[in-house]
């Protein structure tokens, strides 16, 4: 059984916590300031190159709102869900709009995996284990890659024999879906911005939980904890517990504690201060979401929507 030193958790964790840098924790909180903008940025992207005709700013309140909603359901998907939901209200093709979130969320890991492999490969030295996550992480984008390039020529496709399958089981949803997922294929360009949008938001998240540790005395590289922080985050997406309470903090401290570097209660703390940064950007969701309503196609309140083979009117 892997043991940690007694002394390890000394000082206790409101010690610790009454010795942070006020400074470094507010630097912390900064960092956040551009997530959301490019959170919202990206959705818009992958919501207009497929013909989803909707405002920036309308994108942004339900980008907000959804953050709120990650601390209401297990893991941190709640948001994704709470934005499905709105998004495909009122909507003329709901598999589109629901599909938009789903890339969104795509596009958002493939940037954690991304700056994984960045900072383990090219930051941290090459004896932690920060560079071996980070070689892990090449090789899954590298199959990512390999897999995805099979499936969009249509040579993976057919040995799947999605057309089959689809016949098969009536097509309707699945072939909606296969067709959603594969129109993506001709929008290269968007996908491939909306990626790069995700490493700098991921790179944010990251930093602002870097400030969070070193503000409570944690002296690893830069690198290492860039590296880490993603595989946390990727912890946390897993719908287990509360904002992958305990899921988190378990592994970030086989990850990150180290004598001499990190004590687990700092790892313990830098976790907690992270969620809290994120809980105060998130109030504004509370406080956009006391507006009322929330859709991101108001011109059609009053406009007859198809359902089926019938017309619903609008209440």
């Amino acid at each position: 059984t892997f043991q940690f030193p007694n002394e390890w958790y000394r000082p206790g964790i409101l010690p610790t916590f009454s010795k942070a840098s006020p400074l470094l924790l507010f630097m912390g909180l900064l960092f956040l300031i551009g997530v959301y903008p490019l959170q919202a940025t990206r959705w818009w992207l992958l919501m207009r190159c497929r013909g989803l005709q909707v405002g920036w700013f309308r994108t942004l309140r339900l980008v907000f709102i959804g953050a709120f909603f990650n601390f209401c359901l297990p893991g941190t998907e709640g948001g994704d869900i709470v934005k499905a939901w709105y998004v495909s209200r009122k909507s003329e093709d709901r598999v589109t709009a629901i599909m938009s979130v789903v890339f969104d969320r795509l596009t958002g890991l493939l940037g954690l995996l991304i700056l994984t492999a960045l900072a383990g490969v090219l930051v941290a030295t090459t004896d932690s284990i920060a560079f071996k996550i980070g070689l892990w992480a090449c090789l899954a984008i590298v199959l990512i890659g390999l897999l995805s390039g099979l499936y969009f020529l249509g040579g993976l496709r057919s040995w799947l024999k999605m057309d089959r399958l689809q016949s098969m089981i009536g097509g309707g949803m699945l072939s909606r879906i296969e067709n959603a997922v594969h129109a993506y294929g001709s929008h290269r360009t968007s996908v491939a911005t909306a990626t790069a949008v995700s490493v700098v938001v991921q790179i944010l998240l990251a930093m602002a939980a870097t400030m969070a540790g070193l503000s409570l005395g944690m002296d690893h590289d830069l690198g290492v904890i860039l590296a880490i922080m993603p595989v946390l985050f990727l912890a946390a997406a897993v719908p287990m517990t509360w904002q992958g309470v305990g899921v988190m903090e378990g592994l970030g401290i086989v990850l990150l504690a180290t004598p001499d570097l990190a004590t687990p209660n700092q790892v313990i703390g830098m976790l907690l201060i992270y969620r809290g940064y994120e809980l105060v950007w998130s109030l504004i969701g509370a406080a956009l979401l006391l507006k009322g309503d929330v859709h991101l196609h108001p011109e059609r309140d009053n406009v007859p929507v198809m359902a089926g083979n019938s017309i619903e009117t609008p209440e």
